[in-house]
């Protein structure tokens, strides 16, 4: 049996292979050495699955918000947002507050990115963290939440 093969070229074997790219298709073709010569062919499909090689992207690196000082505890003061290019577990995004909250006047939900009004408000400068975990990798990212109170 000979087997015949039909590839990219040199370039793009080099080239690592990304699931962000696409998945890989190929066409196996088989001969024989009989006289008339037969052959068959099979079409392959590869699934490139992902790892996670893209960290997390806010919307913007700058986010501010004009709120009352009279906001009661638990009312939403806005809310951060951030994506990943990699998919399934890889893309699951959790928001943390790393500095600027030590008094502890307001939480942020990990997984939505919602800051709401935990004690007092005053003017504040919050540095957020958008993070996805998966395989012993973290991709960090942050964005800085301002608030000025009226």
């Amino acid at each position: 049996m000979h087997v015949h093969t039909h590839t990219h070229t040199e370039r793009e074997r080099q080239r690592q292979t990304d699931r962000q790219f696409s998945d890989l298709c190929c066409i196996i073709a088989v001969f024989d050495q009989g006289t008339p010569r037969m052959s068959s062919s099979a079409s392959i499909i590869i699934v490139v699955l992902d790892v996670n090689d893209n960290p997390p992207q806010f919307e913007r690196m700058m986010y501010a918000a004009t709120v009352s000082e009279a906001l009661p505890i638990g009312a939403s003061v806005g809310s951060v947002y951030a994506t990943s290019r990699d998919t399934g577990i890889n893309a699951k995004i959790s928001y943390s507050v790393i500095a600027g909250n030590e008094q502890d006047n307001f939480k942020i939900n990990e997984n939505t990115g919602k800051c709401c009004v935990h004690l007092c408000v005053l003017n504040y400068k919050l540095f957020v963290f958008s993070s996805s975990y998966s395989g012993g990798i973290l991709m960090p990212t942050g964005a800085v939440f301002r608030w000025i109170v009226l």
